[in-house]
């Protein structure tokens, strides 16, 4: 199982050694031109930070263009979570496009469980 990180800031939070340390193979990038990249391609988890990233995409979406792209790409084949280090998020419906969302500030415990929750229902 391969699980992605997207975001701008990711050497500021400690969630990927952690990941690392518990055996996951975890991958992060600053951001994607294109859902084509082998970053992307690789990955059945996607961890999409909401701001700071996608704005080649949208400069008002950001990260959930991002994970709009994922899904009109891949389907169901990829899992997207927004994370965000906001405790709000203001783009409305628009964040429906995501399969899950999480608070970057969370313990690395509610990270597990919410990849454990998303590996079930990778189709």
């Amino acid at each position: 199982m391969n699980i992605l990180f997207i975001d701008d800031e990711f050497k500021d939070y400690p969630i990927i050694e952690n990941l690392e340390e518990a055996g996951w193979s975890v991958n992060a990038v600053k951001d994607v031109r294109n859902v084509n990249c082998e970053a992307v391609e690789r990955a059945q988890i996607v961890f999409v930070d909401y701001k700071g990233v996608g704005s080649n995409f949208s400069q008002n979406e950001q990260g959930i263009a991002i994970i709009k792209q994922i899904k009109k790409t891949y389907g169901d084949k990829k899992r997207t979570i927004l994370y965000s280090a906001h405790n709000t998020f203001s783009l409305g419906d628009s964040i429906n496009a995501a399969d899950s969302y999480l608070r970057k500030n969370v313990d690395t415990i509610e990270f597990l469980e919410r990849i454990q929750d998303e590996m079930g229902k990778l189709k």
